[in-house]
């Protein structure tokens, strides 16, 4: 699973979501990562 960022919006109203540079052997942050 990569890290991504996905957005979209309506008339009014804009939706975000995104996700964590997660290690997934360790389930910790990856360093770098602000």
């Amino acid at each position: 699973m990569e890290p991504y960022s996905q957005g979209w919006y309506t008339e009014d109203t804009v939706y975000v979501s995104g996700q964590l540079g997660i290690d997934m052997t360790t389930g910790q942050l990856v360093e770098g990562v602000d």
